[in-house]
């Protein structure tokens, strides 16, 4: 059982490094969750932050058997990369998909108005 570090004694950034440092292995929101307190909502804001502008080495996985770790080399932050890119591709063909839709029905809309006159 990982020990409680409650964010209202340290920071909720260095509660999160505290759990994720003491393993090596990967660490579930919820254990997170449940060692800190914070909710899995505000532990992804975290994670997202301490990566993106402080440059952190902590990675994600996403699935059965993920959550986060703090990465044991530059091919575990390579792996997460991928995986996050490859999510970021399949959004972006899904939100295409959506845009065609609704050029599709403008230009539909454009051209009743236009029989009409």
């Amino acid at each position: 059982m990982t020990a409680v570090v409650a964010p209202k004694t340290v920071g909720p950034e260095t509660a999160v490094l505290r759990v994720l440092t003491a393993s090596r292995d990967w660490v579930s929101g919820k254990t997170i969750a449940d060692a800190t307190g914070l909710s899995r909502r505000d532990i992804r804001g975290i994670v997202h932050r301490l990566v993106v502008r402080g440059g952190s080495g902590i990675v994600t996985k996403l699935g059965s058997g993920g959550g986060y770790k703090v990465a044991a080399d530059d091919a575990e932050i390579d792996a997460c990369r991928r995986q996050l890119q490859a999510l970021a591709d399949s959004i972006q063909q899904k939100a295409n998909a959506y845009q065609r839709r609704l050029n599709a029905a403008a230009a539909h809309k454009t051209n009743q108005l236009q029989l009409e006159l």
